[in-house]
């Protein structure tokens, strides 16, 4: 591809996103100021489930597509693609379904079980609109994706603005659902625009291998889904620590909610603005860097780093200056200043991890770029445990995090970056050599005993562990009994994940009973029962407030707690209690002391009445 048509694609691609990302924009400000804090702290933690939802088919396969279609010209890609997208949907639609439960446990609130459930269908819609996305960019034609992105952003937006004029009395968990509603319809009509415009280009031909395509593409796609997943992961999972660390520090979980709502659903689109430039410039970068070969390599990643530094360095700029506009004027909340100013290096970070990530797609070095991810990730989460529980940091730390974690990855897979780009000269040229020594006019891989290019499956090797197909590492041979016990480990785990999910539901549903008989006080809930003799038992007090404090052992799911925890001013004790209501009663005997309460405020001081009157 010549030089000048990147960069007019890359053109196209950003005036699309700015209009698309410009009324996503204007969504998000609606939405804060509709839905409220909470509710947007809701939603906040239900969007990162939906992208770790759907990363399987949308974060590599794109790519993949794209860089076949620039090889072929054709749409065996297109063909081979939408097979794998819809079989990957039928998979995981189910399994999404089964798993909602634990996922809305897991993230600590289950008010996004409204939001999990509505986005479902979206799956196999944005599976089938990456594929046709990604068609298009290894054809060099950009302006289908980006009339169907405008269109999905128009609809979102006036479908979710209505809804919630619509039922504006309806409660937190479904205002927040409601954007995943708009969402699924706007998706749908987006990829209802993009076949309607491709039509007549999709023929295919006939005598093409589409099972080896399909192996290719989940060969080629399954480095950056995997990196993708694990950025998608850790956002999920910061997601629900983050609260969770701030009611540590002292803040409630009305108010830690809150803060998250406006850290990720407000001030992070605002760092990712300069996506608009260098998310179209990866997505045309990625083919382009794969058709060109040796100085020409070099030099067209010298241009896509130094597009994406000068875009981030601007936008950086732009924060910092316009974080009193942003938070006053945009958002009517004043303390979100701070944070913007605070969190503004992100934006120069984002923007050049965009074109890095595009170039190591384009060398074929996905797969090695995992590792500084992993890396760069697990730096991130050890800091935002440690940092955001930190009464004097809270959210100030969790962005501190994460632009080390963010610097870290960076630099790495820079390093990365100009060894794949040295290494790429030297490597064609050993293959030349060898090409020539040997006679042959080329070699072929044989993929018989890998499926899907990454598992290991010869009965005729005794080898219980191999090398991996691509990159460093190594797997197991899946046709050997450690092999098969792997599989089996790997299968009872999964069905046992749905047994798991309904335990947990039961156990936040179930309610506390408490009672006190002449003989004992007890607290019952599922397979946790306390019995406190009543001889026992030295003093009883009435508490207006649950004490805050940290978990040692037990569970806290929702308005649950249960277990041995500490709490401040008390120090460790066994609670058994309710937080959704106002009291708690704190029994102490010669050696323990327990917290319990009921289901509601006239329980526990039912509760506190019989154990007084017992003990007198």
């Amino acid at each position: 591809m010549k030089e000048h048509k990147i960069w007019r694609q890359t053109a196209v691609l950003t005036c699309a996103n700015a209009i698309t990302r410009g009324a996503g924009f204007v969504l998000r400000v609606v939405l804060s100021r509709m839905l409220g804090a909470q509710a947007m702290g809701v939603m906040t933690l239900s969007h990162s489930a939906h992208m770790l939802f759907i990363t399987p088919v949308t974060a590599g396969l794109p790519l993949a597509v794209s860089r076949i279609t620039a090889r072929h010209a054709d749409a065996r890609a297109l063909r081979a693609g939408r097979s794998l997208a819809l079989r990957a949907s039928a998979v995981l639609i189910p399994l999404w379904l089964l798993l909602a439960p634990l996922m809305a446990y897991a993230l600590g609130d289950l008010r996004v079980l409204p939001s999990l459930w509505v986005f479902t269908p979206c799956l196999a819609v944005l599976g089938l609109s990456a594929v046709y996305n990604g068609f298009c960019y290894g054809l060099g034609r950009a302006w289908p994706p980006a009339l169907s992105e405008m269109l999905e952003q128009a609809l979102r937006f006036l479908l979710a603005a209505g809804l919630l004029l619509t039922l504006p009395q309806a409660s937190v968990a479904w205002r927040a659902a409601m954007p995943g509603v708009a969402t699924s319809i706007a998706e749908a009509a987006g990829l209802v625009l993009i076949l309607s415009l491709l039509r007549r280009e999709t023929a295919s031909p006939p005598d093409a291998d589409y099972a080896a395509l399909r192996r290719e593409l989940w060969r080629l796609s399954l480095p950056l889904c995997g990196m993708r997943l694990l950025s998608t992961a850790l956002r999920a999972l910061s997601g629900a620590m983050i609260p969770r660390r701030l009611v540590i520090s002292g803040l409630t979980l009305a108010q830690a909610t809150a803060q998250l709502g406006m850290f990720q659903g407000m001030v992070m689109p605002v760092l990712m603005a300069p996506g608009i430039f260098t998310g179209a410039l990866a997505m045309v970068g990625a083919p382009a860097m794969a058709r060109v070969e040796g100085a020409a390599q070099r030099r067209l990643a010298v241009r896509l780093l130094s597009s994406a530094l000068i875009c981030g360095l601007g936008g950086m700029a732009a924060v910092r200056i316009g974080a009193n506009i942003l938070a006053t004027w945009v958002y009517n909340e004043p303390e979100l200043a701070g944070m913007f100013i605070l969190s503004a290096p992100l934006t120069l970070l984002f923007a050049v991890q965009h074109a890095v990530n595009a170039l190591l797609s384009g060398l074929g070095e996905q797969r090695q770029a995992l590792m500084p991810a992993l890396a760069g990730s697990l730096l991130t989460l050890a800091l935002l445990h440690r940092w955001t529980a930190l009464p004097g940091a809270r959210i100030a730390g969790a962005i501190r995090a994460m632009q080390l974690g963010q610097s870290a990855t960076l630099l790495s897979t820079l390093g990365l970056l100009a060894l794949a780009l040295r290494a790429e000269l030297l490597v064609r040229a050993a293959q030349s050599r060898l090409t020539q020594q040997s006679g042959r006019g080329a070699y072929v891989d044989d993929d018989a005993c890998w499926w899907l290019g990454t598992f290991y499956y010869n009965p005729n090797d005794t080898h219980n562990v191999v090398n991996q197909r691509i990159g460093m590492g190594s797997t197991l041979n899946l046709a050997r009994p450690a092999g098969k016990a792997l599989m089996i480990f790997a299968a009872l785990c999964l069905l046992s994940i749905p047994v798991l999910c309904g335990w947990m539901v039961a156990e936040e549903f179930t309610p506390i009973r408490v009672a006190c008989t002449d003989e004992a006080v007890t607290a019952d809930h599922l397979a946790r029962v306390y019995t406190i003799p009543l001889d026992e038992v030295e003093s009883a007090e009435l508490l207006t407030g649950l004490p805050g404090g940290s978990k040692v052992a037990g569970s806290a799911i929702g308005t649950l707690r249960e277990g041995t925890f500490q709490l401040n001013g008390i120090g460790l004790c066994k609670v058994c209690v309710n937080t959704g209501q106002a009291l708690f009663v704190r029994v102490d005997t010669d050696d323990t002391v327990y917290v319990l309460s009921g289901n509601s405020a006239e329980e526990s001081r039912a509760l506190y009445e019989q154990i007084t009157a017992a003990l007198s």
